[in-house]
């Protein structure tokens, strides 16, 4: 009789981006600032200023090169707040 045990993984570590980064918020769907972390907290602000939202760090992603090469060439597109309750609202 054969017993299959599946192999135990490593935790996955969040990724810590630099204080400035442009990141993605994964729970919400929005590019966001990164401003520092608590425990298991990371703490995010709208591109170009705004109120300040926290997120799990593991909902914290890099931008992909797609991603950041959209945002240079469109330097002034920026995700709308998490919290806008009008989709266009938090656009500028």
């Amino acid at each position: 009789m054969s017993t299959h045990r599946p192999t135990p993984q490593a935790p996955q570590v969040p990724y810590t981006p630099t204080v400035g980064e442009v990141v993605r918020d994964t729970q919400h769907n929005a590019e966001g600032v990164y401003t520092g972390r608590q425990g298991n907290w990371a703490y995010l602000r709208p591109r170009g200023g705004g109120i300040e939202w926290q997120v799990k760090r593991t909902h914290v992603e890099r931008l992909t090169g797609e991603t950041e090469l959209v945002r240079r060439l469109k330097p002034d597109a920026r995700s709308p707040s998490p919290w806008a309750s009008d989709p266009d609202e938090g656009a500028a």
